[in-house]
């Protein structure tokens, strides 16, 4: 599905027209900061962005990372993130061979096998040898399929793609648009439980209390991507209120996606210079979905 379709999908559930009903009636807390833009997001250029994107500060990889690394661990391979990343994994004598060179291999493998099984199923007679050559063709043409599958997963990382940048083509974009902090989780690289496509009724609810409280979304994008479709890592931005109806925010601390140190530098610079407005010295109280890494 790419990115067309995604938007397409999210705007056929129930959850947009929700907050298209609604959204002109939600709180926006923080609007004050988003009147200079124009609009519903703030987009940041990275602290310290004077260098190469640092692979030890990853802080996860994306979904489909994830897939294709268990493929490759099942075919027997060594394969460790900051490998991965590096394009790499390890045989049983812990040589390191290049993973789109074990991909492409298997691929010609299966297809030699195929092209055997094809011989086979001419030259037996005997219907159920020629059935056993049939199914085993099948077998090989899922296998065949699955590692082509695997492959572009592998040829299309996002985490792959975000080492061989510089730091200074990427920013961070702060949203209060509804729809970005609804889609959360949702089509993106990376999954949690407020993705909406779980169709999880208790956590569908935490999505939209979320776009209630009136809290928002940071996303690491690449400086080209301004309408948020291709982010790399994302930080929610919890707003807590006192009883006097002052807001503050605090960044949790999980950072969903592929994400570079300064991301979360950036946000929580952003954040705490905001909260710098607020008064100090009083309670405020969480608003939103109840659970939280944050310690309130």
């Amino acid at each position: 599905m790419n990115w067309f379709e995604k938007i397409s999908a999210y705007q056929d559930t129930p959850y947009y027209r929700k907050i298209e009903r609604i959204k002109d009636y939600l709180p926006y807390p923080f609007q004050d900061e988003f009147k200079p833009t124009g609009g519903n997001r703030i987009y940041l250029d990275l602290v310290g962005e004077d260098k190469k994107v640092d692979m030890s500060g990853f802080s996860q990889m994306q979904d489909d990372d994830w897939v294709v690394i268990r493929f490759l661990r099942d075919m027997g391979f060594e394969v460790e993130p900051s490998l991965y990343l590096k394009g790499l994994a390890a045989d049983g004598t812990e040589r390191l061979v290049r993973i789109g060179k074990i991909l492409h291999n298997r691929l010609k493998n299966i297809s030699d096998e195929i092209k055997d099984t094809d011989r086979e199923i001419l030259e037996v007679k005997a219907p159920e040898q020629k059935q056993y050559y049939l199914d085993l063709k099948g077998d090989w043409e899922r296998d065949l399929q699955r590692t082509r599958e695997i492959l572009t997963k592998y040829e299309s990382s996002i985490s792959r793609a975000l080492i061989k940048k510089d730091v200074s083509s990427l920013q961070v974009v702060i949203s209060q648009d509804p729809h970005d902090i609804a889609k959360m989780s949702t089509d993106r690289g990376w999954t949690s439980c407020m993705d909406l496509n779980k169709k999880d009724r208790a956590r569908c609810a935490d999505v939209m209390r979320e776009v209630k409280s009136g809290g928002l979304a940071a996303y690491l994008i690449d400086r080209s991507d301004k309408n948020i479709e291709h982010p790399y890592a994302r930080i929610l931005l919890r707003r807590l209120q006192n009883y006097k109806g002052d807001s503050i925010l605090q960044p949790e601390q999980f950072v969903y996606g592929t994400a570079v140190p300064e991301f979360k530098k950036t946000v929580e610079k952003w954040a705490n210079e905001y909260n710098l407005k607020s008064p100090a010295n009083t309670k405020y109280k969480l608003k939103g979905r109840e659970y939280t890494d944050l310690r309130v």
